[in-house]
């Protein structure tokens, strides 16, 4: 069980909300007597994990067994009684590759003064767009302009591509002072394609008496990234060096564009051009993906191929809830915190709607079964014929949608 913060930022308002992660059964149900899987090294083929994924998955999937509290998961060959018990053993067949291609792009960027502010509210509203540039390479140039005065000056320009946070900002800038000179330019950059390839076989052998497999399961993940060196972009073509005398004029337009985009890429990607030996000369390739890169690709592959594994044979995590604010402090603060088992403890009582509905809810995070999927059921209908309201109808759909699946599944194999 986690916890989870919603932050919504729009326009200077921010608010938080807090949710709570759900339970849904598997496809394949196992005998609820069965409680133990051993996973033994000689069932682990990892002869094809070129990426070394192994530790990575097999801790993860640990992690997950031990949240979820369903199976637990020995790292070890069978030890059990077979006359008293019955566990599973599972093998593992783990393949993973991974390749990057090095190249150098041209694009368009556009740009906007960061000189150009009189205010301290234009000036802190161009740091925060500034500071929104860092993750994806900025590029600059300055501009001889005229003030509003009619003073000659220097435009000083950042180029970056446009995103949600700089064009929320220059609006909000352009609110206070008014519209900014802006350009456009050519650019080029050295970048890094990289895709990342993770599968996992999974076989389940159920011992005791009798020995016999029961599944066959198989899940992949795909990464792809397209990153680029922040430290390699140059501009090679500007809006402003093609009229210069007219550039103050054009100050107020949405963007100064650039003339002959066409010849313009052409020419700053062309690698026989002077132009293009010259950018060559001026950045380098990035020798290797940066680390923390790799380790969030890494850590991205295992966790979604691990999700796709325990959806098909144990209970797992999906979606959030809120629970009702207008019940019991006490719960509501355990359901925040996780602690689902304590806050049904704490609604035992439960007479009211919004304590019925968290209860409810406390049950559904902490299902190990389709019997604390009833449970769930049963407060939720509570809940809603004491206070009839959407949210309390929609749970109470949600869990009996899981119940009637079931109960089908069981009838019809």
């Amino acid at each position: 069980m986690k916890k989870i913060f919603c932050l919504i930022i729009f326009f200077g308002f921010i608010t938080t909300c807090h949710s709570i992660p759900i339970r849904r059964m598997p496809s394949r149900m196992i005998d609820s007597d069965i409680k133990k899987i051993f996973l033994a090294p000689d069932f682990i083929n990892i002869q094809a994990d070129s990426m070394k994924l192994r530790e990575e998955f097999i801790n993860t999937l640990k992690l997950e067994f031990d949240k979820i509290g369903r199976f637990e998961l020995v790292q070890s060959s069978p030890k059990f009684d077979p006359e008293r018990e019955r566990v599973l053993l599972a093998g593992l067949t783990i393949v993973s590759r991974s390749n990057q291609v090095a190249g150098q792009r041209t694009e368009f960027a556009t740009c906007s003064c960061i000189n150009c502010v009189t205010t301290g509210v234009g000036e802190t509203l161009a740091n925060i767009a500034s500071s929104a540039y860092e993750k994806q390479g900025i590029s600059s140039h300055g501009v001889e302009c005229m003030t509003r005065s009619g003073s000659p000056t220097t435009c000083n320009f950042i180029c970056t591509r446009p995103n949600i946070v700089k064009m929320a900002t220059e609006f909000l800038a352009e609110m206070v002072e008014g519209p900014k000179p802006k350009d456009e330019v050519i650019r080029t950059y050295k970048y890094r394609n990289v895709n990342f390839m993770l599968q996992v076989g999974l076989e389940l052998f159920e011992l005791g008496k009798e020995r016999k497999q029961i599944m066959l399961l198989s899940a992949s993940s795909a990464a792809n990234r397209h990153i680029p060196d922040p430290e390699t972009f140059v501009n090679v073509r500007a809006a402003s060096q093609t009229y210069p005398e007219i550039f103050a004029w054009l100050s107020a337009s949405p963007v100064v564009p650039v003339l002959n985009r066409n010849y313009g890429v052409i020419e700053a990607s062309n690698p026989g051009s002077e132009l293009s030996n010259w950018v060559m000369g001026m950045t380098d390739s990035p020798e290797r993906l940066p680390r923390s890169v790799l380790k969030e690709i890494r850590e991205a592959l295992v966790k979604s191929t691990v999700s796709k594994l325990l959806a098909s044979f144990s209970p797992y995590e999906t979606g959030d809830v809120q629970p009702d604010e207008q019940g019991d402090l006490n719960a509501v603060e355990a359901l925040k915190l996780g602690q689902a088992k304590y806050a049904i403890g704490v609604l035992a009582q439960a007479n009211e709607g919004p304590d019925l509905f968290n209860l409810g809810l406390s049950h559904e995070a902490s299902a190990k079964s389709i019997e604390g999927l009833k449970k769930a059921e049963k407060y939720y209908r509570l809940a809603y014929m004491t206070s009839p309201n959407e949210d309390y109808a929609l749970a109470l759909g949600r869990v009996r949608y899981q119940i009637r699946f079931h109960d089908r599944l069981r009838k019809n194999p």
